[in-house]
């Protein structure tokens, strides 16, 4: 489903006139890029958590602070795997060996 596409001075009026009608136009069009990618799967998982973030704080500059921080989380381990892949490896490595499988006790 396609919607027309609001210039800004039209997104601007509608968030002015009618925020209930703008965050669902807003929400309609982010599902819509989501659901049109290739990495669609993954895209909603982020989506997901960066509503689960919102939702946490009720302040703008609060969502402001806690999505820098989850930005700055992912730069970290990219910057480490680009710079480090060998440390990421060793790692990945250890979590696997260190897995046990425990059995259920017996009644």
């Amino acid at each position: 489903m396609t919607h027309k596409e609001l210039s800004l001075e039209e997104l601007a009026a509608l968030f002015e006139n009618d925020r209930e009608a703008y965050y669902e136009y807003k929400k309609a069009q982010r599902d819509e890029l989501i659901a049109n990618s290739e990495n669609s799967e993954q895209l909603r998982r982020l989506q997901w958590r960066i509503d689960q973030e919102v939702a946490k704080h009720t302040t703008h500059i609060g969502i402001c602070i806690a999505l820098q921080e989850m930005m700055l989380e992912r730069y970290d381990e990219l910057y480490m795997a680009l710079h480090y892949p060998d440390l990421i490896l060793k790692k990945q490595e250890h979590k696997k060996s260190t897995s046990q499988v425990l059995p259920f006790k017996k009644k």
